[in-house]
């Protein structure tokens, strides 16, 4: 049930709708870890409710700190913190954000959605075709 909350093409209102019956179930269970997850849910509901309805996600963001943990992970034993970072610029070059206050198209909210960017890597092949969200747009050159 939690799962059909972040399910595509749904309003905010069947959202709303689906939250509030999760926590009514929520709320009935005899188990002390479904009811502090209700109550957890009812805390961040206003936030919940604005991620989908501004279309925002962090998953871009977690992607590329799952991969620099990774690189990090590879560069054990390297001798410098800056031999670990320009293994992490040599694999997937300068990272330039573009954060959503920061872009003037953000006030007209009538496009938001998912809009098609181009992402390279540096150490493999260069590939097109990464989504990302409007508002929020990533490019590793």
């Amino acid at each position: 049930m939690v799962r059909a909350i972040f399910a595509p093409g749904l309003t905010v209102d069947a959202v709303a709708e689906l939250i509030d019956r999760l926590l009514a179930r929520l709320s009935r269970s005899r188990l002390k870890p479904f009811v502090r997850l209700g109550r957890t849910i009812r805390k961040h509901r206003p936030g919940i409710l604005a991620a989908r309805r501004l279309n925002l996600s962090n998953a871009r963001a977690e992607a590329m700190n799952n991969r620099v943990k990774l690189i990090v992970r590879r560069a054990y034993g390297f001798h410098s913190a800056n031999a670990a970072l320009a293994l992490v610029h040599l694999t997937c070059g300068p990272v330039t954000l573009t954060l959503p206050h920061e872009q003037p198209s953000l006030l007209d909210l009538s496009g938001a959605g998912l809009h098609q960017v181009e992402a390279g890597c540096r150490g493999g092949a260069a590939r097109t075709g990464d989504w990302g969200l409007s508002g929020v747009s990533i490019r590793i050159e």
